[in-house]
């Protein structure tokens, strides 16, 4: 997918990189035993640490941590054993103890990859440079009275994950990919809701431009708090237009926050861009280094759902999973999830029946195969009642009794029992392969 735009003085590429602030689906919030249900009265949900009170001590919620090593080990990403909490120092009325609780030099996770699914049926590696564990703001709202602004902290000290992207994406169309992947991911390993209209899942655009063929990055500009996906492909379309009239008629790009107007479809300056160094970040002296072990890790990692991308690259169709509104990937859920009732006959009496042996072998479609990471293979198998059911070798599918034998990346290999009438069976072998309908 290649996207280019044509100025004055030749043509353009964009440079973006993407935060994407989701928030950690946890009973209580990061630092303190108050709830995080949405939609509480306001200021209801406060507890004194959250509201700033002097003397109050953070205690992490273990269960906050599990779910952002959840979602790391989701991305193929490298769980750091010891991270460390900083305080983040700025002023804003709905941030009550003039500091944020976040992690800088020492994040809970360092690098990984997400790769997108582009139209052609390539696939795009974007890196990921860390995610980080950090607690949320208050909600300010302006236009709620006349003359006042009005704070509302029941979000403030709800765990949030920081998820930074390289600067590796080249078009608007590739940033709406990769938040959706990257929602995909985290509604199935249950880590975040993504609703974004409910502020769950916000995303912070840095944009710059280059001439085509360049190498080196120009000044970039931060789009903040963007929460709809047609806006950040709106907003980085506009952004990466209004820098290159910027150096086509002499000026300069100056680093610099900037805020999306969905109304006008433009982004307007909001602050001039800080660094690390004008937030003065140390050590949260209340709080330990955060030591994970082994044991930790692998408690959470043998937790996880069967994750569909392989750490290598497989041969993949996900055809039939694709018409799931979320993707491949809850429709592998669901798949794991259904059990159909079947009421046919079974050669073992004592053998509980698979979801697909109500259907004939014919009917069914192997829409993918994959060799999961500690599990060995499995298939992907589009079934006539519009599921895509996950199976293992030994399982059993189709009328015939195909017992699979054998997944490997062309197909399964089935053993099937057919009856012949008068109680007798012929034990039968064939190969099933990948898009083929069995017949």
């Amino acid at each position: 997918m290649t996207y280019t735009i044509e100025g004055a003085t030749g043509t353009w590429e964009i440079v973006c990189g993407l935060e994407v602030h989701a928030q950690v689906i946890s009973t209580a919030k990061l630092f303190s035993g108050a709830s995080t249900t949405y939609g509480g009265a306001p200021n209801s949900q406060v507890s004194p640490i959250d509201a700033g009170m002097p003397g109050m001590l953070p205690v992490v919620n273990r269960e906050c941590i599990a779910q952002a090593v959840r979602t790391g080990l989701g991305l193929r990403a490298r769980i750091n054993k010891v991270s460390v909490f900083e305080r983040k120092n700025y002023f804003y009325p709905d941030l009550p103890q003039g500091y944020q609780i976040s992690q800088y030099q020492h994040p809970l996770v360092g690098e990984g990859t997400l790769y997108l699914d582009l139209p052609d049926g390539d696939s795009k590696p974007i890196g990921i440079t860390r995610l980080h564990v950090e607690q949320d703001a208050g909600k300010s709202m302006h236009d709620a009275h006349d003359d006042a602004t009005l704070i509302d902290l029941n979000r403030s000290g709800v765990a949030l994950m920081e998820i930074v992207s390289e600067p590796d994406i080249r078009s608007p169309d590739e940033a709406v990919l990769y938040m959706r992947k990257l929602r995909t991911i985290l509604r199935y390993l249950g880590t975040c809701d993504g609703n974004m209209e409910e502020g769950s899942l916000r995303c912070d655009a840095n944009v710059s431009v280059r001439k085509a063929g360049e190498t080196d990055f120009r000044t970039r500009c931060e789009i903040k708090n963007v929460n709809s996906m047609r806006f950040v492909a709106r907003a980085i379309e506009y952004e990466a237009k209004r820098q290159i009239e910027l150096y086509e008629t002499g000026g300069t790009v100056e680093q610099e926050t900037r805020l999306f107007d969905s109304q006008k479809g433009e982004t307007r300056s909001m602050r001039s861009k800080e660094e690390a160094h004008d937030y003065r970040y140390f050590p949260d002296p209340d709080l330990l280094p955060l030591e994970l072990d082994d044991a930790e890790i692998e408690e959470w990692r043998s937790a996880l759902p069967e994750l569909p991308e392989p750490v290598e690259p497989m041969q993949v169709s996900f055809e039939a999973m694709q018409r799931s509104p979320f993707g491949a990937i809850p429709a592998l859920r669901e798949a794991q999830e259904s059990k159909p009732e079947y009421t046919g006959p079974k050669p073992d009496p004592d053998r509980e029946p698979g979801p697909l042996e109500q259907f004939a072998v014919g009917s069914l479609k192997i829409v993918g195969t994959m060799n999961l990471p500690g599990k060995g293979w499995r298939a992907y198998v589009s079934a006539p009642d519009g599921v895509v059911y996950t199976v293992a070798p030994g399982e059993y599918m189709g009328q015939q009794y195909g017992r699979i034998e054998e997944i490997g990346p062309n197909g399964i290999v089935l053993r099937e029992l057919v009856p012949r009438g008068e109680g007798r069976w012929e034990r039968r072998k064939r190969t099933v392969e990948i898009k083929s309908t069995g017949g």
